[in-house]
């Protein structure tokens, strides 16, 4: 272990700190810096350094409040409208009647076929964006 002032080597040793509920030395051991003077209590847990906070970049606000949001994207869509021929529309026709005319009108309660057929192609993709939105001005910026 080294000085964290000087980066010399430190002597190590041990003191009794305290005593505790059974009447026992409580012992500690510690680094000396013979050249600064510093003691540095070893066994002690070094607090770790507080993680930066986001600030806004409008007002430098430190309340900050994260979401995300799905953002939609379309990629090819499109529509197709598929039409029958003539020819075809008339054969339909006259076969309904016929079913008509065959079954006693009970026919006529089943639903229409549509001329057109309407097709409609293409893929929908959603992402999730990660926004900040500062409390103080009410800023919003995308946080990568």
């Amino acid at each position: 272990m080294h000085c964290d002032k000087c980066g010399r080597p430190l002597r190590i040793g041990t003191e009794q700190v305290g005593i505790d509920e059974r009447n026992l030395p409580v012992i500690h051991r510690f680094g000396y810096c013979d050249n600064c003077r510093v003691k540095w209590d070893l066994d002690l847990p070094a607090t770790p350094p507080a993680p930066p906070q986001m600030r806004c970049p409008r007002c430098g606000g430190t309340n900050i409040q994260f979401n995300l949001e799905n953002v939609v994207t379309n990629y090819g869509s499109r529509t197709e409208m598929r039409k029958k021929s003539p020819i075809t529309n008339m054969g339909n026709a006259l076969g309904r009647k016929g079913m008509i005319l065959a079954t006693g009108g009970l026919w006529a309660l089943t639903p229409k076929k549509s001329k057109y057929n309407e097709i409609q192609r293409g893929s929908v993709q959603t992402q999730q964006v990660k926004t900040a939105i500062c409390q103080c001005c009410g800023g919003s910026w995308r946080v990568f």
